[in-house]
């Protein structure tokens, strides 16, 4: 519906999904949080580029393929029409099967100030890092080497530039009370 404001678990745990359609969320311009929608759809293998065309009032992608390990990549532009966001934490958490992640994924994501487990646990990156911690416009919002990413790149011990991400990222993650 383009009325609709939220969506939270929608197919969380739906673990026969293997693809979703290309514009499933297109016209979704009152959406401001896509919350855990596809958590857990392990079999899941990849993400529509335009999945979220848009989309400009979202502000919240926490754990929005968390869990989904048979993805196997990112399309670089998916993010490009949500400017607005500010929460990514979580996103990718345990995309066990992606392999690299687009350099300009965040480019007109500006306003962040969550990238806490976004990468966690993604065991399979290789090439580089993006230096979220590094960017001029990231930084003030609050992203820094020390905040703003706890634990962004935890086990992602494959990228090539590991050894130059800030401890803080890619620390064990704080554990979760439930609820």
């Amino acid at each position: 519906s383009s009325n609709a404001i939220e969506f939270i678990g929608t197919f969380a745990g739906c673990s026969s999904i293997t693809s979703i359609p290309e514009r499933l969320f297109a016209n979704c311009s009152n959406v401001t949080e896509f919350t855990g929608v596809f958590e857990d759809c392990s079999s899941l293998t990849s993400i529509p580029e335009r999945l979220f065309v848009n989309c400009p009032n979202v502000t919240d992608f926490s754990g929005i393929f968390n869990g989904c390990s048979s993805v196997t990549s990112i399309p670089e532009r998916l993010f490009a029409n949500c400017p607005n966001v500010t929460n990514f934490r979580s996103t990718f958490n345990g995309c066990s099967s992606v392999t690299s992640i687009p350099e300009r994924l965040f480019a007109n994501c500006s306003n962040v100030t969550s990238f806490e487990c976004t990468f966690s646990e993604c065991t399979s990156l290789t090439g580089k890092s993006i230096q979220l911690w590094n960017e001029e416009p990231r930084q003030g919002k609050g992203i820094a080497e020390n905040s703003g990413g706890e634990a962004c790149y935890y086990m992602c011990e494959k990228l090539e530039d590991y050894n130059q991400i800030p401890n803080y990222w890619k620390k064990t993650p704080p554990e979760r009370k439930p609820g």
